[in-house]
């Protein structure tokens, strides 16, 4: 409903490859309820889609608009503890597993807000045995204090910051 009900008639003639304009354009027209959520998501995918466009129109991958000078870049995959702090077990076991397959220093584990604190320190000290790049995305985003807490215990690099939208 955002895209169709408030940014589509605004964008609505405008040139896609303004990608910069574009964004701040839809912002101030959501900002007032939209700095966070579905109003950020939606103009997020438009600014995805106006990225592509740029590309197309200048022949040119987007990574390489960004100043890329790689045609690879590593791969990302987070699916942990999708269930229940009850089943921590598995994630050792899923952490232990990839670590074998990929190595040292080449796995990041995504903890999809799911843990608390206790829970947390339990699965860094794997972690660390495991040599993971980082314990991203611990707890529920506002719960800062948490995220202070592990980060000063933490045996590896604590993430945060993915559920935060906008500069």
């Amino acid at each position: 409903m955002i895209i169709e009900g408030q940014l589509a008639p605004l964008l609505h003639g405008e040139d896609p490859t303004e990608v910069e304009r574009l964004w701040q354009l839809m912002y101030q027209v959501t900002r007032w309820y939209g700095r966070k959520g579905a109003a950020m998501s939606a103009i997020g995918a438009l600014d995805v889609a106006f990225w592509d466009l740029r590309g197309r129109v200048q022949g040119q991958p987007v990574w390489s608009l960004f100043g890329g000078d790689q045609r690879t870049c590593p791969a990302y995959a987070s699916a942990l503890l999708w269930s229940d702090v009850a089943d921590l077990y598995h994630d050792i076991v899923a952490v232990q597993a990839v670590h074998r397959v990929l190595g040292d220093g080449n796995v990041l584990v995504d903890g999809s807000m799911r843990y608390d604190l206790a829970t947390a320190r339990q699965l860094a000290a794997v972690l660390a045995e495991c040599k993971v790049l980082w314990f991203e995305e611990t707890f529920e985003p506002e719960d800062i204090d948490a995220f202070t807490s592990l980060r000063d215990c933490c045996p590896v690099p604590v993430a945060a910051g993915e559920n935060e939208f906008g500069a």
